[in-house]
């Protein structure tokens, strides 16, 4: 018990300066549409140290990393070829990145899907309350900072919830 409170505490060292920063970004993306560098670097550098001091394992979070901003710049590459504009700023792109060390390369789909979830029901209230929403830009980092900590707090848990009803749906055609 007494290894458990220890262990709680550890993480609550990362998990108190991890919740102020998203909140800030949350604040200040809705207020500005955008990002701040200084914030994305803090929370880069300190999931680096927060993954490998509480998972014993930093390359999964530089993998984390990588993937999120492979992941994020090719969108944002793609659609600024096939638009002529990117369909989102690059501080999503540097928050992914950010993000990714957190979560390592195994919360990036799930912040991916979280994300989604989360804008699409923002984006379908919006839609029935204002009849004129369509194409208009929205901060999506709110919803990525949301999904970041669902997704810290939650991978694992996660994974072995999706791996099992896939295993279901698997035993329903065999």
């Amino acid at each position: 018990a007494m290894w458990t409170a220890l262990e709680n505490m550890h993480h609550l060292h990362f998990t108190l300066p991890l919740a102020f920063a998203l909140s800030l970004m949350i604040k200040i993306d809705i207020k500005h549409m955008i990002l701040p560098d200084s914030i994305n670097l803090f929370l880069f550098a300190l999931g680096l140290v927060a993954h490998t001091a509480l998972y014993g394992n930093f390359m999964f979070s530089i993998l984390g990393a990588l993937f999120g901003f492979g992941l994020f710049f090719f969108i944002f590459y793609l659609t600024y070829k096939i638009k002529g504009e990117p369909s989102m700023g690059f501080g999503d792109v540097k928050f992914i990145t950010a993000l990714g060390a957190w979560v390592g390369f195994m919360g990036i789909p799930l912040i991916l899907v979280w994300a989604s979830f989360l804008a699409g029901i923002f984006i379908i209230f919006k839609t029935l309350v204002q009849k004129h929403y369509k194409n208009v830009p929205f901060a999506y980092g709110p919803f990525l900072a949301i999904a970041g900590w669902l997704s810290f707090h939650y991978t694992y848990q996660s994974w072995a919830v999706i791996l099992d009803i896939r295993q279901q749906i698997i035993g329903l055609f065999s």
